[in-house]
């Protein structure tokens, strides 16, 4: 395994925690097509915000890696409101 990727784990670790948690507010809530939404929406903000602060403290924030947890959030939220419309 690689070192850096070793000495991640606990970030890794904390984002799997959190988004199981915010899944299982999806599921959750089933029937409740808005309250999915947000939950969805609440779960693709945990996942920028891990992303932003992650890079922040491994000094590798740019403006490219901030579009690119920005963008994957609103396709996972697309996806979802695609599929519960």
């Amino acid at each position: 395994m690689n070192i850096r990727r070793e000495s991640h784990w606990f970030y890794y670790l904390s984002l799997l925690v959190m988004e199981v948690f915010a899944f299982s507010l999806i599921l959750s809530a089933q029937g409740n097509t808005s309250l999915q939404l947000r939950y969805t929406m609440l779960a693709a903000g945990i996942y920028v915000i891990w992303g932003v602060v992650h890079h922040g403290i491994n000094h590798t924030l740019h403006k490219k890696v901030i579009i690119e947890y920005l963008l994957m959030g609103l396709l996972g939220i697309s996806i979802v409101y695609f599929f519960l419309r």
